[in-house]
Parts: structure tokens; C-alpha cells; sequence
């Protein structure tokens, strides 16, 4: 009796909370699971009517989702060391992606961890198609989904029972793959290669009219509505375009545009600012920390907090582990509101604005998001 105390009295200490219940969902018609919350983007899963699916976070009309089994993605094959089909990551943050291929329109679903075991579908050149774990996501249109509404008594039985099947499954077909000749361990061509330059092609071709569309936009609002909402929108335009194409002149037009419209946004604010009533006096008592310098501004984002790459650092930093390595120094970032799921930016540069919160980690200050983009890859 006294150590069942213990625990409860640890626990109680602790501030820990139970988690919540899962929320699951079941499949109402076919439904496509995305790499990412766009139709245009490629398909890694097709769920049947009756398929179950847990839902982890909600942008409308999406849902980010996590399948029984797990999902079907590709990765580089010298990061990964196979025992026959049986196979284990050998390095940390490595892309899990929905094509073979590193172009823009192979947007990476989240990332494998050293020691993840996975198992070998099929290979296409340097490339592995693997069954990854369960912890890596996709997206489904919410009208594709119906929540259930009590979650079943054996629900975790159920889930892993779903799994198996669709394990057995994807490991049937490959073995038939195989025995047809068709390569699901062997080598499969060039095909693979030529799918992926026709979809960037494809891709180039999109992010061109989203431009003339985001700059004709930019063009025709009010410079005195170019903020709140109306803003966002253009960022969003103007960021699809950096995230998909592939040619440099686009992307220089489209960081141009993102630098007239931040430029638009802060005149936009300037009156505002400017007549507001002057701040009261600092009390006379000082603060138990004293707060650091704001880091310097980075030119042409000079409206934005910081400017750096993402990083997950669960081990160092508990309560805040994802993080922004900015001018030598390491800020954490939290985004309450659920609009930015940060793990989809581990290492790609972004530049993010908020505010400022102070910290439970001594020296380490947090930035919660209220805007976030992504940068282009730097040549």
C-alpha cells in the first residue's frame, strides 16, 4: 500500500496530467492520406470506407492523421541497415518522404530517429520504400471522415489487430511484386526518376500561376487593408510558391513579393504606432531575471523576432522541445494555438514573429508563434 502512496503522491507533485483520450475516426467513403494538408501534394496511403485513423490535429478542412500499421514512405538507403526485409534507422533526422527524390514536390512527412524499425517494400535506385512506424503522419479532407462518437471499450486491441492486417498485407503484395519480377528488393529502373522530373515540372507549372495570382492580389488590395487577414493570405500565397517550385526566377519574385508586402504591413501599422500614449513608468522593482537582448534584425525580415532553422532537442530541453538556432543563440518556440505543427519545420530556415514568454528552463527564452514562414533553400 505504501508505495501505490508514493507513486500517487509523486504524480500529484509532479503537475503531471493524464493524457487525454485519443480521438479516432473511421473512413465514410475512399479517402487519400496526403503528405501534406493540399490536394496537389502526393499520396501515400489510400484508406478504405470502415478504415480507422486517430486524429492528431485539426487545420480545416484537414486532419493530420496517424494510421494502424503505419504508413508507406521512401528514404534514402544508406541511412537505414536491413536484415532481410527487417530494416533500422543508422541516423538521426532523417526525411521520411512520399517520392524518391528530393525535389519540392516530395515534401517530407516528418523525420525518422536513429534505432526506428521499418520494413523493406521495395527499392527504386539509392532508394527505399519502407513501412515506417506509426508516429509518422498524413493528412485527410475532414468530409472523408466520421468521428466515432464513444471510443470502444478495447479500442487499443482493435488498433493493434488493424495494424497487423495491414502489415500482412503490404508484405503480400510486395512478395507478389517480387515473384512477378517487378523488383520489390531488387532494382525497378528508371522510372521512378522520370516520374519525379515530370511531377516538378508540374509542380513549376503551379507555383508559376499561384505567383501571377498572389502578385495580382498584392497589386489590386488597398495599402491601408494590407494587414490582419488579408495579409496572411498573401503570406500564404507567396510561401506555396517558395515551397513547391524549383526555378530561381520564381522564387526571387516570390521572396521580392514577401519583402513588399512585410514592407506594406509595417507602414500600414506606422500611424497606429505612432499615437500611442507613452509608457508608464517602469516600477521600481527589479525583476527576478532580467530579460535578454532582443536579437538583431535580420535584413529584409526586420519585422520578424527571429530568423533561423528548427530543431528537436526533446533530451535537452523537456518542456520546450523544439527549438530555433538563431545568431549563435538557441530560443524555444511554442505555437498554443495548434496553427503550426512545428515538427513539419525541423530543419528547414524559417522566420518567425510573437511574443516573448518567460521560460521554465533557465536561460532559455520562448517565442510563442503568431506568424510563421519558410525560407527557400539557400543556393
Amino acid at each position: 500500500m505504501l508505495p501505490f502512496l508514493l507513486i500517487c503522491s509523486t504524480l500529484i507533485h509532479s503537475g503531471q496530467e493524464p493524457e487525454p483520450p485519443p480521438e479516432l475516426a473511421s473512413v465514410v467513403e475512399k479517402a487519400a492520406v496526403h503528405c501534406f494538408c493540399d490536394t496537389r501534394t502526393p499520396v501515400v496511403l489510400d484508406l478504405a470506407e470502415g478504415d480507422w485513423v486517430r486524429i492528431i490535429e485539426v487545420r480545416e478542412p484537414w486532419s493530420r492523421v496517424m494510421v494502424p500499421g503505419g504508413l508507406t514512405l521512401w528514404v534514402h538507403g544508406r541511412y537505414v541497415d536491413f536484415d532481410g526485409r527487417q530494416g533500422r534507422l543508422n541516423a538521426r533526422f532523417v526525411n521520411a518522404r512520399p517520392l524518391p527524390s528530393t525535389e519540392a514536390h516530395s515534401i517530407p512527412v516528418g523525420k525518422f530517429d536513429q534505432g526506428d524499425e521499418v520494413l523493406l517494400l521495395e527499392r527504386k535506385g539509392e532508394w527505399v520504400r519502407v513501412l515506417a512506424p506509426e508516429g509518422l503522419t498524413g493528412w485527410v479532407k475532414n468530409q472523408q471522415l466520421k468521428k466515432l462518437p464513444t471510443l470502444p471499450a478495447r479500442w487499443q486491441a482493435e488498433w493493434k489487430s488493424r495494424g497487423q492486417k495491414r502489415r500482412q498485407s503490404f508484405l503480400k503484395a510486395a512478395d507478389s511484386n517480387q515473384a512477378a519480377g517487378q523488383g520489390a528488393v531488387g532494382e525497378s529502373g528508371q522510372g521512378g526518376d522520370r516520374q519525379a522530373a515530370l511531377a516538378q515540372a508540374r509542380w513549376n507549372r503551379e507555383a508559376r500561376q499561384h505567383l501571377l495570382q498572389a502578385e495580382l492580389a498584392l497589386a489590386r488590395t488597398p495599402s491601408d487593408q494590407i494587414q490582419g487577414a488579408a495579409a496572411q493570405d498573401l503570406q500564404v500565397q507567396f510561401g506555396r510558391v517558395l515551397w513547391i517550385s524549383g526555378e530561381s526566377e520564381i522564387l526571387l519574385r516570390a521572396r521580392q513579393g514577401l519583402a513588399r508586402l512585410d514592407a506594406l504591413v509595417r507602414a500600414a501599422q506606422a500611424p497606429a504606432v505612432a499615437v500611442q500614449e507613452p509608457p508608464k513608468p517602469v516600477p521600481v522593482e527589479k525583476p527576478e531575471v532580467e530579460p535578454d537582448p532582443e536579437p538583431r534584425p535580420v535584413p529584409g525580415l526586420e519585422s520578424y523576432h527571429l530568423v533561423g532553422w528548427v530543431e528537436y532537442r526533446p533530451r535537452l530541453y523537456a518542456s520546450v522541445p523544439y527549438v530555433i538556432r538563431s545568431g549563435g543563440q538557441v530560443f524555444g518556440l511554442k505555437s498554443p494555438s495548434g496553427r503550426y505543427a512545428l515538427r513539419n519545420y525541423i530543419d528547414r530556415k524559417i522566420a518567425v514573429r510573437g511574443t516573448w514568454r518567460p521560460g521554465k528552463i533557465q536561460g532559455l527564452r520562448v517565442l510563442e508563434i503568431t506568424d510563421l514562414r519558410v525560407l527557400p533553400k539557400e543556393p
